[in-house]
C-alpha cells in the first residue's frame, strides 16, 4: 500500500462543501412537543369543554374529577413516549461507526461522520462500510449488502468494485476511496423518502374522531330535546333548564375512555418493550396490532442478517 491520502489542510474545505457523513433523521422531538401531542385528541378536547363548563357552573366536584381524569393521561402518555425517546437516543449515542483512514501518509482512526469524499479507508473483516466508494485494492474481500438488497449472500469485491454505505464486510482486507457521503449514499437516499413520508392518522384516531364527533351531535341533540320540551310543555325557567341540560351534557361525556386508552395502549408498550422491541409512539401499538397482513420481499430478511446460536441439545 503507498496511499498518501488527503492532507488535513484539504478537509475543513471539502467538509464545507459535502457536510458531515451522517444519515437524514427526522427532527428530535422536545419533551414540551411530546407533552403538548397528548392533548390532541377529540375525547380530550370534549373533557376541556365539559370541564369549562364545570367551573362555569361551579360543579367544582365534576371540574376536580375531569381535571384528574385529563393530568393522569397526560402523564401517562407523555412518560412512556419521552421513556421510548430517551432510550432511542441513548441507543443512537452508544453506536458511533468509526473508520480508518489514510491522511498525510499515516494511518488514523476517526469517526465515521467526519469522512469526506476522497478519503482513502482500510477496511478488515467485521467493518460496516462507512460511506459509498470504489475499491482500489481487495484481498478476498466479501461482504454482506442484505441492508440493502435483502440477499445474504456474500458479494465479492475485486478492484474496481463499488461498496456501499452500512453493508459489513464478512471476510479479507481492503483499501477504497470514498465518492459518496450522508444523503449522497445509496442508504442515504433510503434514509431520507423514509423521513420524507407523510403520517397519516391511525385506525384508532380515525375511530377516535368519528365517536367524538357521533357523541358531540348525541349529547347536542339530547340535550335540546330535553331543553324544547322542558320549557314549551312543563313551563319550566328557561335558565335553570339550560343549566339543566348542560350538566346533562357534561355527564354523558364518558371521562374515562380516553385514560382507558391510554393504559391499554402504554401495557401494550411495556409487553414488546420486555421482547427488546422499542416503541416511539403510543399509537404505533393499535396500528401494529390492526395489521393483518405483512409484505416481504422473497427473502423474507427482517433481520440484522447475522445468523447466532440460540437453542443447543446435548444428549
Amino acid at each position: 500500500m503507498n496511499y498518501k491520502g488527503l492532507h488535513e489542510s484539504s478537509i475543513p474545505e471539502l467538509r464545507k462543501k459535502y457536510g458531515e457523513n451522517i444519515l437524514p433523521t427526522r427532527e428530535k422531538e422536545t419533551a414540551l412537543r411530546i407533552l403538548l401531542r397528548q392533548f390532541k385528541s377529540p375525547l380530550i378536547y370534549i373533557l376541556f369543554f365539559a370541564g369549562t363548563v364545570s367551573l362555569y357552573l361551579k360543579e367544582y366536584h365534576d371540574l376536580w374529577l375531569i381535571g384528574a381524569v385529563l393530568i393522569l393521561d397526560v402523564i401517562m402518555g407523555f412518560y412512556q413516549e419521552y421513556s421510548a425517546q430517551r432510550t432511542l437516543s441513548a441507543l443512537t449515542k452508544i453506536v458511533k461507526l468509526r473508520a480508518m483512514v489514510v491522511r498525510d501518509g499515516q494511518r488514523m482512526e476517526i469517526e465515521a461522520k467526519d469522512l469526506v469524499p476522497k478519503d482513502i479507508v482500510i477496511l478488515s473483516s467485521g467493518d460496516r462500510v462507512p460511506a459509498d466508494g470504489v475499491v482500489l485494492e481487495g484481498y478476498n474481500l466479501l461482504a454482506s449488502e442484505a441492508v440493502l438488497t435483502g440477499e445474504e449472500e456474500a458479494v465479492k469485491k475485486d478492484t474496481g468494485r463499488k461498496v456501499f454505505m452500512g453493508t459489513t464486510i464478512l471476510s479479507g482486507t481492503g483499501i477504497f476511496e470514498v465518492k459518496k457521503i450522508g444523503t449522497a449514499t445509496e442508504i442515504g437516499k433510503i434514509g431520507k423518502s423514509l423521513v420524507e413520508i407523510k403520517k397519516e392518522k391511525t385506525p384508532l384516531q380515525i375511530k377516535l374522531e368519528k365517536l367524538s364527533r357521533n357523541l358531540a351531535y348525541f349529547i347536542v341533540l339530547v340535550c335540546l330535546i330535553i331543553f324544547l320540551m322542558q320549557i314549551i310543555f312543563f313551563h319550566q325557567n328557561i335558565w335553570e333548564m339550560l343549566r339543566f341540560a348542560v350538566v346533562l351534557a357534561v355527564a354523558v361525556v364518558p371521562e374515562g375512555l380516553p385514560i382507558a386508552v391510554t393504559v391499554i395502549m402504554a401495557l401494550g408498550m411495556r409487553r414488546i418493550f420486555k421482547k427488546h422491541g422499542l416503541v416511539k409512539r403510543l399509537l404505533a401499538i393499535e396500528t401494529l396490532g390492526s395489521a393483518s397482513v405483512i409484505c416481504t420481499d422473497k427473502t423474507g430478511t427482517l433481520t440484522e442478517g447475522i445468523m447466532r446460536v440460540v437453542k443447543t441439545d446435548f444428549k
